[in-house]
């Protein structure tokens, strides 16, 4: 169960801009859920984009969402999974520098 949870959180880290992220978990974390199961079951293809409500789409640039299971599968080829959170809260910016350019 915890692991299944911290997979979870690293996938929504990922994904989540970090000036929103708590705001935004707090609010969509059962739809990111069940994105994130889609995501996970199908590998990054299909439909988890779908399981997404539209006020959270929102926040995330059309860009962001489509080049996100290319970054994920490349997180995942680069560093281990224990090392996500850690990366992924003190490095965030480097990340949505590379996000701000695909918009």
């Amino acid at each position: 169960i915890v692991e299944e949870f911290l997979g979870f959180y690293r996938w929504a880290l990922l994904l989540l801009p970090s000036s929103l992220f708590r705001d935004l978990l707090g609010c969509f974390w059962v739809s990111l859920k069940a994105s994130c199961d889609l995501f996970q079951r199908e590998g990054g293809s299909g439909p988890w984009r779908a399981a997404l409500p539209a006020e959270l789409c929102s926040n995330l640039s059309e860009a962001w969402l489509v080049s996100f299971p290319e970054v994920h599968a490349e997180l995942s080829r680069q560093l281990p999974m224990d090392a996500w959170i850690v990366v992924l809260t003190q490095q965030r910016h480097l990340l949505e520098d590379v996000g701000s350019d695909l918009d």
